[in-house]
């Protein structure tokens, strides 16, 4: 398959709007934005994307009872989820780990680091 969809749930524009840069650029590759917690979720269902990238901290519910709620729904439970998020204290990075994320940036995130580890995700979905 060489379509491939990212749902991004980021509430930043400057952030959305970067990733939907990165996301552009690869091949066969398109992302689905979400603002808030609630819409990344819906989306998730209705979309089932190769990848989610999740921020932590959302208006309304977060992504960490995002990522819990996804990984409660067999139709989702599989979906590789990656956070990319500004709560960079080691119990945060922790707690995210834990909670199901495959992998978790900090933000401000590093375009090559990003552009890494979606290539590394997506790659082993062939």
């Amino acid at each position: 398959r060489t379509d491939r969809t990212i749902l991004y749930v980021e509430y930043n524009p400057m952030n959305l709007h970067l990733m939907q840069r990165i996301v552009g650029s690869l091949q066969s590759t398109k992302l689905i934005p979400a603002t808030t917690g609630e819409e990344g979720e819906r989306l998730a269902l209705h979309h089932r994307p190769d990848l989610i990238l999740l921020d932590i901290n959302l208006p309304g519910i977060g992504g960490l009872e995002v990522i819990r709620r996804l990984k409660a729904n067999k139709s989702t439970a599989s979906i590789p989820m990656l956070a990319i998020s500004a709560a960079a204290m080691p119990g945060d990075v922790e707690r995210g780990l834990h909670a199901g994320f495959r992998r978790y940036l900090t933000k401000p995130f590093q375009v090559r680091e990003v552009v890494q580890a979606i290539e590394e995700e997506l790659a082993e979905l062939i």
